[in-house]
This record gives structure tokens, sequence and C-alpha cells, in this order.
């Protein structure tokens, strides 16, 4: 039983935290934009909770992206705020590829069985890893449980960060770009929404032509 947790240890504290968070969801005790703003005015410590919070948005669903990178812009301004929900992204993205990539008792068909929506995507790519970490994220397709699949597949991580950011950046600016200022009439805002739309529409595109015409 031991040897099987630790085997299983990145996954056992993805499903601790996973579970920790939704019970302070459920009773209000965890809220993104509170805790942001708790520590706002003294910087350094904002930087380490930001951080924090992209780093365990790496091991559950339950916390939103958008807040965070949103309350980032808020506290640091948009220059700053790029910068660092770049390398908080960056961070939540490689917890999850490190529970699939450091967990020995789960298995890529294990992982495929209890999320049926991936399977089309993951089992017929081949080995053409870039277009699928693009495609995958432009279509917002359950990223924490991509990056348990993608380190469970031993996708190189420079090939998975790299496909991941370019897919993720559109809606990273969108996201830094309102919490800036909190204004939608912003023009920068509508230019990075049309570049996620437009992004999706790539995603979707490509998926059909390169990934879900192929045969198992």
């Amino acid at each position: 039983m031991i040897k099987k947790i630790k085997n299983n240890l990145p996954l056992v504290l993805m499903l601790v935290l996973a579970a920790v968070v939704a019970v302070l969801l459920i009773t209000g005790k965890l809220n993104v934009e509170n805790i942001i703003t708790a520590v706002r005015d003294n910087k350094s410590v904002a930087f380490m909770v930001i951080l924090a919070l992209y780093l365990l948005k790496g091991y559950s669903i339950g916390v939103p992206y958008a807040a965070i990178a949103i309350g980032t812009a808020l506290v640091f301004g948009i220059g700053p705020a790029i910068a660092i929900n770049a390398v908080g992204t960056v961070l939540c993205m490689t917890a999850s590829y490190a529970v699939g990539r450091y967990s020995k008792g789960i298995s890529f068909d294990g992982v495929m069985e209890k999320n049926p929506k991936l399977a089309p995507y993951f089992r017929n790519a081949g080995e053409n890893y870039f277009t699928l970490c693009f495609v995958t994220h432009a279509l917002h397709l359950q990223t924490e449980v991509q990056g348990v699949l993608y380190g469970l597949m031993r996708v190189p991580y420079g090939v998975y960060i790299s496909g991941t950011m370019l897919a993720m950046l559109p809606q990273l600016l969108c996201y830094t770009v309102i919490g800036n200022k909190l204004d939608f009439t912003e023009p920068l805002v509508w230019v990075f929404l049309a570049s996620e739309v437009a992004l999706i529409t790539t995603g979707l595109i490509m998926a059909k032509r390169r990934i879900l015409t192929k045969k198992d």
C-alpha cells in the first residue's frame, strides 16, 4: 500500500488538492478575487500568492484561470502582469504535466476511459505533438487532464510548453488587459477576443484535417 502511494504521489497530491479546493469553493472559503485583493498592497507577497494560485490551478479544475490573470493585472498593471501571468501559466501547465510524467501507477488508457471526449484527439494524433498540444489547448479541452496525458505520453517538455503557450497566449493577454482597466470598451480587449475566436476556429480546422480524420 505504501509503495503504491509512493509510486502515485503526484497523482495523490493532485487528487487531495482538488478535493480540498472543491470543499473550499463549496463553503465559500476560497475566493481568488478576495485573496488577491487582500495582498495587493504588498507586491512581494502578492507575487508569491499569485504563483501559488497558478500552481494550485495546475492541480485543480476548480480554480478559475481568468480570476487569477485579471487579479494579477489589477495588482501589478499590464506590463508586469503579462510577464507574471506567462510565468504562472507555465507553472500551472508544468504541474499537471509532472503528475502524468512522474506517477508510475496510472495509465494512458485508464485516463482515456475516464475522459472519453479527449480520446479522439489523443488516440489519432500520432507523434505530431506540437500540433496536438496547440489544438487541444486552443479548444480548451480539460486543461489539467491534458497535462497529465501529455506527461504520460512522455511528450518532450519543450514541445508541450511551446504548443500550449501559443494556444493560451490570446486569452492570457485578453484577461490581463481586462484586469488592467476593467473596461470592456478598451480596443485591445476586443482585439484579443477576436484573436481568441480566430484561434479556436484554427484549432477546429486543424483538428478536423490533421487529427480527427485519421484512422485508429
